[in-house]
């Protein structure tokens, strides 16, 4: 069974669109597949990328690796449950992206870094991407106390165009503390994750800012959204058995889970879906209120919180995978679950682009998904507000090695003013 091109999922206004051409299309996989490990072909992360075309994925053993700069769209894929990268001495990130052209994404399943002892850099940074960048299964462990540093926050997202972090922690059981060299007032401290300029989800995951250090005011933000920004929070029941939390670092002024800086205007800004637990840092919450929000547009203040936007039931729909690493031949086992019930249609595609937009004051929205081609797909009727599983057929296909899909359905009714997109779930193909 080869790949089925299909254009343009869309929906407008919550009724179903139809379809109509896409502009940009991925990069076809090429079916390669690149091993690294002590006995593999490639011994680091960094020469695989290097040999890797666009559509390759690597295929990553556990173990301790150097850092790396992702520059093309591929897939690096742990083998086992994760595999470390090691901050070095330099003023490098463990992890950085940049440069994805739009016809590329990114995927990074399963990587771990010990944080802090690269004190001039944060762990990850996405910088200046026209496509997609998607990170599943981080585990940004804030392992040791930054005593002055010029990053942000231990992940940084800057200038990308869509992101997603999935099932992902920047968290630690023993908190710890930082102070940003030359800062002053609200930014002493540094963040789990801070996003400028981008567009994107953040499913499944915890965040911790970190505490204040000695004499420094104002613990850090578990999110801070600058610039031209907006953020779904989102939780689904498949992945997720507990609720995902944000919680701002200690202070004298504790820290925000969220703190938004002149985020998009009318484009859902902050929109929580799902059960993410909101926590402000212990403190005097002068910036933060009782629900750790904090800013509007760029004024800051006493009593100034803001609370992210809501979905309305039509939104809370879901389809969510088992598994993030699927090998061809095999089947994705997905789960549906909608509010309002009714027939569902769901596609695993190459999908580049994702938009959720709120608009007017019902919470209606234009959804979109771009669905060049399709690799498999399934139909069925769901009853409301329970959770259904069906297991989707890979083809054995070796050219769709390397392919990373988008699971997502249009639930119904199809074609009212009641059906919904639901938000997206990963996968990439393997051997």
């Amino acid at each position: 069974m080869k790949a089925t091109p299909l254009v343009t999922l869309a929906l407008l206004g919550l009724s179903f669109f139809g379809t109509r051409a896409a502009h940009a299309v991925p990069t076809p996989a090429r079916g390669n597949a690149l091993y690294v490990g002590p006995t593999q072909t490639y011994t680091t992360i960094q020469a695989a990328i290097l040999a890797a075309s666009a559509g390759d994925v690597i295929l990553v053993d556990p173990g301790p690796y150097p850092e790396f700069i992702v520059d093309r769209g591929v897939s690096i894929v742990a083998t086992g449950t994760e595999f470390e990268v090691l901050e070095s001495a330099s003023t490098n990130p463990a992890i950085l992206i940049q440069g994805i052209p739009a016809t590329d994404q990114v995927t990074i399943i399963g990587a771990k870094i010990q944080h802090g002892s690269n004190f001039d850099a944060p762990a990850v940074r996405v910088e200046n991407n026209a496509g997609a960048v998607r990170l599943h299964q981080l585990n940004v462990r804030e392992a040791f106390d930054i005593n002055g540093t010029t990053a942000h926050a231990a992940v940084e997202i800057v200038n990308t165009n869509t992101f997603w972090v999935h099932d992902s922690d920047v968290w630690t059981s023993v908190p710890k503390r930082a102070i940003r060299l030359g800062s002053t007032g609200l930014d002493e401290t540094v963040n789990a994750l801070e996003v400028t300029d981008s567009d994107g989800v953040v499913q499944n995951s915890k965040l911790l800012g970190y505490n204040a250090y000695d004499t420094e005011t104002y613990g850090g933000d578990a999110l801070r959204v600058l610039g031209n920004s907006s953020v779904w929070l989102v939780d689904d029941f498949y992945q997720s058995p507990t609720a995902s939390i944000l919680r701002g670092g200690d202070g004298t002024i504790g820290g925000n889970a969220v703190q938004m800086f002149a985020p998009k205007k009318n484009a859902g800004r902050i929109t929580n879906c799902g059960r993410v637990q909101l926590q402000p840092g212990s403190g005097t919450m002068q910036n933060g209120g009782s629900y750790s929000i904090n800013g509007d547009f760029g004024i800051t203040g006493p009593f100034s919180e803001r609370l992210p936007k809501g979905c309305n039931a039509f939104q809370y729909a879901e389809t969510s995978v088992a598994s993030s690493a699927v090998s061809i031949g095999s089947t994705i086992r997905v789960q549906f679950r909608s509010q309002g019930g009714g027939p569902f249609l769901a596609v695993a595609s190459t999908n580049t682009r994702y938009s959720r937009v709120l608009r007017g004051f019902d919470g209606r929205s234009i959804l979109d998904v771009f669905a060049p081609t399709v690799v498999a797909f399934t139909r069925g009727v769901l009853a409301p507000a329970v959770a259904q599983t069906y297991d989707i057929a890979v083809p054995f296909d070796t050219a769709l090695i390397g392919t990373q899909l988008v699971l997502q359905s249009v639930t119904g009714p199809i074609g009212t003013n009641q059906d919904a997109m639901t938000f997206g779930s990963l996968v990439v193909l393997t051997p």
